[in-house]
């Protein structure tokens, strides 16, 4: 039973039983059952590795496939045809790499700033909770102590209430 690969792009392959297709990439995609699966798979894997090295261009390039043109020395780029991959391209991503290397940097500390600071105002928010609480009690230690001047002054008249009637009962008892 034949069966299909998709490549990056979407695009689909299918392979037949017991064959290698040598027609839609640079490498033999090998089919189920095919009796020389070993010996064409690892001639793929070796083509890869070294770049399709040739002073030819490969057959049937996909896009982005790379190809070391050994008869120029050049490592080449397939987008439609084989141009040489330039240094300066190299240089050119190494540079955008550094740059969104710098832009997390500057994305990371700014998101740490803004977690310390968060920390920052959640401390300054905490002492404030924790000043209103001693205002709180120290409140309610003056409303205390104002209970306890009241509840004195409360218990100083009613010994006068009692030294009035006590001063009373004596002047009834000798002033009939």
């Amino acid at each position: 039973m034949a069966y299909e690969i998709v490549k990056s792009n979407g695009d689909p392959i299918e392979i037949a039983d017991g064959a290698v297709d040598n027609s839609q990439l640079s490498i033999g995609l090998i089919g189920q059952n095919f009796v020389g699966f070993g010996g064409e798979l690892w001639t793929g894997i070796v083509h890869m590795l070294e770049n399709f090295s040739n002073g030819i261009e490969p057959a049937n390039p996909t896009t982005g496939q790379l190809w070391y043109d050994s008869a120029n020395n050049l490592l080449k780029i397939y987008n439609g045809t084989f141009d040489e991959l330039k240094l300066s391209q190299l240089d050119d991503v190494e540079s955008r790499v550094i740059l969104l290397e710098a832009d997390v940097s500057v994305a990371v500390a700014a998101s740490i700033a803004d977690l310390e600071a968060d920390k920052i105002t959640q401390d300054a928010a905490i002492a404030i909770l924790e000043a209103d609480k001693i205002t709180q009690d120290a409140a309610i230690a003056i409303l205390e102590a104002d209970k306890i001047t009241q509840d004195a002054a409360i218990a100083a008249q009613d010994i006068d209430i009692a030294d009035l009637l006590a001063r009373i009962i004596v002047l009834e008892a000798f002033h009939p």
